[in-house]
C-alpha cells in the first residue's frame, strides 16, 4: 500500500468482505494470430469452451474448434472456474481418421500411454525421453529466440511442415509426436511408440 492511498474504514459494515470482489479472469489466445488476446470474466456454470465463444476468438465458418492449455491438452470440457488465471489457447480441433470403432480404441489406449516414458528421435539426432508432454516441452525449448507456450510452438511447427505440403493434424503432445512420426519427421525408438 501506498502511504499517499486513503484508506476508509467502515464501523458500520457487517463483515470484513469487500462490497467488490475482484475480478479474474481466463486470456484466450488465438492460435492463429498470438497477439489477438482476449480476457473474459467466467461464470460459475459455464465449461472453458462457452467462456471461449464469447471472447470472439472461435471459428465462424462452422469449422470445429476446441480450446487448449499450454502444453496442448484439450480443456474446453473443464469448468471455466477451475481455469481462472490461466492462459488459454482457442483454435482448430484435431480431425480423428478411421471408424469410430478405431477413434475409441485409440483415444483408450492414448489415455493410458499419456503418461508412459517414450524415446523419440527429432530426426536432427537429438534424443528425447520422458512423457509425450515432457518430449514435446523439451523440444521446444531448442528453438532460437523467443520460447512460444508449447501449443503455439506446435502451431508453429505444423505451418512451417505446411509449406512443404506435409499436414500435421495433432490435438495434444502424443498426437503431436505420432504426426511428425507418419510425416518421416522424426520416429519413436525402442519399440515405444504412440497410438
Amino acid at each position: 500500500m501506498n502511504p499517499d492511498d486513503e484508506l476508509i474504514l467502515d464501523p458500520d459494515a457487517e463483515n470484513d468482505e469487500p462490497s467488490e470482489h475482484p475480478t479474474k479472469t481466463l486470456v484466450f489466445v488465438s492460435t492463429f494470430d498470438p497477439s489477438a488476446r482476449v480476457e473474459v470474466i467466467p461464470t460459475s456454470d459455464q465449461t472453458v469452451r462457452d467462456a471461449a465463444q464469447v471472447s470472439g476468438l472461435t471459428a465462424r465458418d462452422g469449422s470445429a474448434w476446441t480450446v487448449y492449455d499450454d502444453l496442448g491438452v484439450e480443456v474446453a470440457h473443464l469448468p471455466s472456474f477451475d481455469m481462472i488465471g490461466d492462459v488459454l489457447y482457442v483454435g482448430p480441433a484435431a480431425i480423428s481418421a478411421g471408424s469410430s470403432a478405431e477413434a475409441d480404441s485409440t483415444a483408450e489406449l492414448t489415455k493410458e500411454e499419456h503418461n508412459q516414458s517414450l524415446s523419440f528421435d527429432d530426426g536432427n539426432g537429438t534424443l528425447f525421453t520422458g512423457t509425450a508432454s515432457q518430449i514435446v516441452e523439451a523440444m521446444r525449448h531448442i528453438e532460437e529466440g523467443d520460447t512460444p507456450s508449447v501449443l503455439e510452438w506446435m502451431e508453429r511447427v505444423k505451418m512451417r511442415a505446411s509449406a512443404f505440403d506435409i499436414d500435421l493434424e495433432f490435438g495434444d503432445p502424443l498426437s503431436f509426436l505420432n504426426a511428425l512420426e507418419h510425416n518421416g519427421l522424426g520416429r519413436f525408438m525402442t519399440g515405444c511408440r504412440g497410438a
